[in-house]
């Protein structure tokens, strides 16, 4: 394949992933099962995207095919993902500076990110899971000494 047809069938893949993300919106909106209106389709890297909707969130796999379309096919989930999808949405935190600790079983997470701290517990929904905080509101780290933190009893 010449140097410019390559180009043409790339141009043509990306083109494609933009084009596919309404489709994609409306086959995670029945994945989900959550109206397409409230399901947000981010792209991950060139072959990933990301769908969250209802308070879940679907990745999918795409890649154009022999006639440049796209065709998107869903990841399995993992519950550690799904807990740490979770508390980068709820720190408003890129998930890459999410770090999990285990809890007490293999559905409840302690997460940390971006100065914030939570827990988190994780139930299965189809073959996806819901992970919520668990208890109030994540409390931040970076409290002065002395400082009170979130729904702790002030110092005496």
């Amino acid at each position: 394949m010449s140097g410019r047809a390559a180009s043409a069938t790339l141009l043509a893949a990306i083109l494609g992933l933009a084009c596919g993300t309404s489709q994609l919106a409306q086959q995670a909106s029945r994945d989900l099962k959550c109206p397409v209106k409230q399901v947000e389709v981010t792209e991950v890297d060139e072959l990933r995207q990301r769908a969250d909707g209802c308070g879940r969130t679907l990745m999918y796999l795409c890649a154009p095919d022999m006639q440049s379309r796209v065709s998107c096919t869903r990841e399995r989930p993992s519950v550690r993902k799904a807990a740490q999808d979770a508390a980068s949405r709820e720190f408003r935190c890129p998930p890459e500076r999410v770090a999990l600790d285990d809890g007490p079983d293999e559905r409840r997470f302690d997460a940390k990110g971006c100065g914030r701290t939570a827990s988190f517990t994780c139930t299965p929904q189809g073959d996806a899971f819901r992970c919520d905080r668990d208890g109030g509101a994540a409390v931040l780290d970076d409290a002065p000494r002395g400082a009170a933190s979130a729904g702790a009893p002030p110092p005496r």
